[in-house]
């Protein structure tokens, strides 16, 4: 079995799943999409929807030929199976240019899947879930409630960070209590509340807010930062050195194994988080785990109590690459059986 992985450079799954990449039966290919100045104007009008609705301009494919290698062909052109995994954006390359009618049709025997990585609705720009389903042979979710809604194939595809990765390289700085980054979207208003109420009982907290336009940042305090961006590795290093990370789910209703809760357990630090679910997940610990409906119910002693050691009841088999790529194999060949 081969596995050919699409996914960009800087992703942080591209992290997670290294240890697999050192395999030789996968071929990892960096979809990173940089294109600036000239080159990213003149891309945008050759693929844009809207002006491919009045004509069909040509010639597309001389966006992706860094996509259709010659390395790419000789490690699918066999018949042998194979499975595409694909994440985040990578997607651009079967929506704008049906990349899988060229893989197909080096290897009929190929199945592509894709991987939500959040939520469908932040997928929502760009993205008609009725196209993927007609690009990809099966798409997967950790979210319960989106697979019900979508039709999608419900896996928690937590998976564990590399084996040998060296914590301390990542340590230095400030320490805190409790620790959160992440993308405003539309939970804004609801973390300046909780900063509030924490800051309120005298916790050291740091929130870092990326994505929030100049219009919704109307609250400013020395440890509520807007930024626009930091490096994995950097996160790691605030993770590392805060007591607690908090997780705030875009929606109460969506469930589900998120990074944040990876995090949490491979960094062993403790988590708190508005995903009501998490209480029945198999590493369920009241003494790592703490969850909450509104900044008025956040357990302020569950962040002064310290446990020592930190430990969480988690077997990280069950949420391995090894396991996830068993699943996968199971699932996309089961008829071919």
């Amino acid at each position: 079995m081969k596995y050919l992985f699409l996914s960009p450079k800087d992703d942080n799954y591209t992290f997670y799943y290294s240890d697999l990449l050192k395999n030789k039966d996968v071929l990892w290919v960096n979809t990173s999409l940089n294109k600036k100045g000239l080159i990213g104007f003149l891309y945008g009008i050759h693929i844009s929807k809207k002006l491919n609705k009045i004509i069909n301009i040509p010639f597309k494919d001389i966006w992706i030929q860094n996509y259709k290698t010659k390395k790419i062909k000789d490690f699918i052109k066999t018949d042998e199976k194979c499975i595409v995994l694909v994440f985040r954006h990578s997607f651009f390359l079967f929506y704008r240019h049906s990349y899988e009618k060229w893989l197909k049709k080096i290897n009929p025997n190929i199945k592509i899947c894709f991987l939500f990585a959040d939520i469908v609705d932040s997928y929502k720009k760009g993205f008609d879930i009725n196209i993927a389903k007609n690009k990809f042979d099966a798409l997967f979710s950790f979210d319960k409630e989106d697979s019900q809604k979508y039709g999608l194939v419900y896996y928690p595809h937590i998976v564990p960070f590399p084996a040998n990765i060296e914590i301390q390289n990542v340590r230095g700085g400030q320490k805190y209590s409790i620790y959160f980054m992440g993308r405003a979207k539309k939970r804004l208003n609801l973390l300046v509340e909780i900063y509030k109420k924490l800051k309120q009982n005298g916790i050291k907290v740091l929130f870092e807010i990326a994505g929030a336009k100049e219009s919704e940042r109307t609250f400013f305090d020395e440890n509520f930062q807007y930024i626009d961006f930091i490096t994995y590795k950097e996160y790691l290093r605030r993770c590392s050195n805060a007591d607690c990370l908090l997780e705030v789910m875009q929606s109460t209703s969506n469930t589900g194994y998120t990074t944040r809760v990876l995090e949490a357990i491979s960094l062993n630090k403790k988590l708190i988080s508005n995903n009501q679910d998490l209480i029945n997940a198999p590493f369920y610990d009241k003494k790592m785990l703490s969850t909450f409906t509104s900044e008025n119910d956040f357990n302020i002693e569950f962040l002064n109590k310290t446990n020592t050691p930190l430990h969480w009841n988690y077997d990280s088999y069950q949420y391995s690459a090894d396991k996830l790529l068993s699943f996968l194999r199971e699932y996309l060949y089961k008829k071919d059986k």
